[in-house]
């Protein structure tokens, strides 16, 4: 693996996310440069705002680089152009310039990475879904034994050797699912007169709280071939008179919170640093906004007015993004 000094990671091209939160936080600041970029979700994960991020990102790719052309790596999945095409800065142009080939099998991508000429011709990549190949090849050879896996593993590290050399002047996005674990929390709500006695009497209820674990795993060598890493799922932030804060205490105090109606549910990030300086610095959390035409909203800043309401969260206006000139 291939580590290179700040300063080079500060000089490179970069893309903006569109969440000025987020792209302080990635490898190199100021927004994601060429590199491996991987961006996981629940499963079902097509609602979460997954793709309205990488879309984001592509079409700034498109708009400031006329020449550059994208690679659609898709399974099983078919991708939610529609939400492409909703997007206010799509241009129908840019159609001609996005190649979608697909995959059913990791042997496949490795055979597609062997061809280092193929890859040329793309400034962008997107691999929808590397979590669902990576699973799918594990799942079929666990049974084999020992020496299968293995072998499995090794051939693993060389393909993320040779897409991380593919990397080297592209950015490269790999997306896909998590799994999902359940697990029951009980909660003692507020206390509640008895129709027996004059004693109050607390009723306990109880909550799912769901635990989210990337298929490949944060602590698994692969890790480090990851220039940026981000989970994005749907969660709970506060309402209050200070707006939307994301700063929550412990679970059970949550839970009464959106018991009391306190609570909103929306898209948030976790950013994963591959290789962190101290543990400290490892992980960061924020939150954004996708509205009904697929586009991202930034609400760190003053790019969009909100009405909240029981029924959810409703866009009132959002301005044109700020299209800076990140790629030459």
């Amino acid at each position: 693996m291939t580590v290179l000094p700040l300063q080079q990671l500060l000089d490179l091209p970069k893309l903006p996310s569109g969440i000025a939160k987020l792209d302080r936080l990635l490898h190199g600041s100021n927004g994601f440069t060429v590199g491996i970029h991987d961006i996981s979700g629940a499963i079902g994960y097509l609602g979460l705002g997954i793709h309205e991020l990488v879309f984001n990102v592509m079409l700034t790719a498109l708009e400031n680089n006329s020449r550059a052309v994208v690679l659609y790596i898709r399974t099983s999945t078919t991708p939610p152009w529609f939400k492409l095409a909703k997007n206010r800065r799509f241009k129908e142009e840019y159609s001609s310039r996005i190649k979608e080939v697909t995959l059913l099998t990791l042997a496949d991508l490795v055979i597609l990475v062997d061809d280092d000429h193929w890859w040329g011709q793309y400034m962008f990549v997107v691999i929808d879904s590397m979590a669902e190949l990576y699973s799918d090849a594990l799942d079929n050879i666990k049974d084999l034994g020992n020496d299968v896996v293995t072998r499995y593993y090794k051939s693993t590290r060389l393909l993320f050797h040779k897409l991380q050399k593919i990397a080297s002047n592209k950015f490269v996005f790999t997306i896909g699912g998590m799994k999902l674990f359940n697990q029951r929390v009980h909660v003692q709500s507020e206390s509640v007169d008895s129709d027996n006695n004059d004693k109050e009497t607390p009723t306990v209820k109880s909550a799912i709280q769901q635990i989210l674990v990337p298929i490949i795993s944060l602590k698994s060598d692969l890790n480090l071939y990851y220039t940026n890493r981000l989970i994005i799922y749907r969660d709970w932030v506060q309402d209050n008179e200070f707006g939307l804060q994301s700063k929550l205490t412990d679970f059970t105090e949550s839970v009464v919170a959106l018991n009391k109606g306190h609570m909103k549910c929306v898209p948030h990030y976790l950013y994963i640093d591959p290789a962190p300086i101290t543990p400290s610095h490892s992980s960061k959390s924020g939150f954004f906004l996708v509205d009904g035409n697929g586009n991202l909203l930034d609400i760190d800043t003053d790019d969009a007015e909100l009405q909240l309401g029981d029924d959810g969260m409703e866009v009132i206006n959002s301005q044109e993004d700020d299209d800076s000139d990140v790629w030459d």
